[in-house]
């Protein structure tokens, strides 16, 4: 071999030492946090230790790109470079092609938004289901808003938009409880048969107007709130509050387009994503979902899964943005209440698998209420209560859907009453006439 061959030679396994350390470097960006996060569609490698996983990845193959850039060449190193390849690049694009064609073909397990996203967090479980599913139900479209992405419509025979069949006259002069909440509030039962209906029976026909919007978050049911605050002349206000509202409040999307509600630096609540499009086909076909890999979208959510035990419900994935947020939320509502002289009561709503289980949610809700110095009920309390002097079990109260069915709202609706008689929210007459039906009914 001559001089000149060798150094040509030389110079040959520099470059591809170098070739395969920018490789290897391209391999420790795509398998770090920044490029998992991408490559899943949303920010959600924040389960303890996930995201140390994932950095520890990228740490080892920026490690080997500069063992590649500086050993000499061998058959071991490049068995190992044959090695790392397979790991890093050619099983994952084979199991990327599985599943696209499984996803492709109907698969029943595999084309289901849960599997690569939590519906509580991420908007990409949605944006699946915009994909995936048949559409929405009928006649939603009718219903779209640009301020709170979907609502009733308000109408000259109805001003509020509230929940009732037929006209909805109201009186702004006139004493009024306005009862606001997600489906709990706007119920699954026939309309006279709702909670803020039985309500309205039990404070002797003083008006009730039901403003619940099914699929709201605190952050929709504030803004609802909000549109009320200085129409009414020191009306009774009732903030219902389930349990899961409290992550729908930092998801733009849930069902369909919504405003997203967040903190500023300063702590302050910002309210994002507005005005929500009210053209349905139009915003389905610019908002596909952003997942690049369904493989790590399933593997990261696996993981998200099991580190709940199972309970992907209870997943703390954004649990501190959640609780932040809706803490500034609640208070929001305290404040404004307090300021434009409007009484106020909250009633808590939980579904039937956290009774006698209670998670983050329900803990954090019930100490912030117990705290808050406004008068609140606990509807847990109230039908644990009444399935044991009724010799019933707890299950009874609920819907297969998992809402309150119309024996729940009659003992809710007795609850409430007795709380506004309690507070000295209602009027002497109505007082005086609920102690006496209370009397003659125990």
């Amino acid at each position: 071999m001559s001089r000149d061959e060798g150094v040509n030679r030389a110079g040959d396994r520099r470059r591809g030492s170098f070739v395969a350390a920018f490789l290897f470097l391209a391999l420790a960006v795509l398998w770090s946090p920044w490029g998992v996060d991408r490559l899943i569609g949303a920010t959600h490698l924040d389960e303890p230790g996930l995201r140390e996983v994932f950095l520890g990845i990228a740490g080892v193959l920026a490690a080997w790109a500069i063992v590649s850039a500086v050993a000499p060449r061998s058959r071991t190193l490049a068995r190992v470079h044959a090695l790392v390849i397979v790991v890093a690049v050619l099983f994952p694009l084979c199991a990327e092609a599985a599943f696209r064609i499984a996803i492709a073909n109907g698969h029943e397990k595999l084309r289901k938004p849960d599997a690569y996203a939590d519906s509580l967090s991420s908007e990409e479980y949605w944006r699946l289901w915009f994909t995936w599913s048949e559409g929405t139900p009928e006649g939603f479209e009718a219903n779209l808003d640009a301020r709170l992405g979907w609502r009733r419509p308000k109408t000259p025979q109805n001003p509020l938009g509230a929940i009732a069949e037929g006209s909805v006259p109201v009186d702004f002069d006139g004493p009024a409880v306005l009862f606001y909440g997600d489906s709990f509030v706007e119920g699954m039962t026939e309309v006279d048969k709702k909670l803020p209906q039985v309500l309205e029976k039990r404070l002797y026909e003083l008006p009730v107007y039901n403003l619940g919007g099914g699929g709201y978050g605190v952050g929709q049911i504030w803004m609802r709130f909000e549109e009320n605050l200085d129409r009414f002349e020191r009306p009774i206000t009732i903030v219902g509050v389930m349990s899961r509202d409290l992550d729908r409040t930092v998801l733009g999307v849930r069902g369909y387009r919504k405003p997203s509600f967040a903190l500023d630096a300063s702590g302050a609540i910002t309210v994002q994503d507005l005005p929500v499009p009210v053209e349905l086909d139009a915003w389905r076909r610019a908002h596909r979902p952003g997942i690049v890999s369904y493989f790590l979208s399933f593997v990261v959510q696996l993981v998200h899964v099991n580190a709940a035990s199972g309970n992907w419900v209870e997943s703390e994935h954004r649990k501190a943005e959640k609780i932040a947020v809706n803490h500034a939320i609640l208070e929001s509502i305290i404040r404004q209440a307090d300021e434009s002289g409007q009484r106020l009561v909250f009633v808590l709503f939980v579904t039937p698998d956290v009774i006698g289980r209670p998670g983050w949610r329900e803990t954090f809700l019930r100490e912030f209420f117990a705290e808050s110095g406004v008068p609140w009920i606990d509807t847990e309390e109230v039908l644990v209560r009444c399935a044991s002097e009724e010799g019933l079990a707890t299950q009874r109260f609920f819907r297969a859907d998992n809402h309150l069915n119309a024996g729940a709202h009659e003992r809710v609706a007795d609850a409430i009453a007795d709380e506004l008689l309690e507070a000295g929210f209602v009027d002497r007459v109505r007082a005086d006439a609920r102690r006496k039906n209370r009397a003659r009914t125990k």
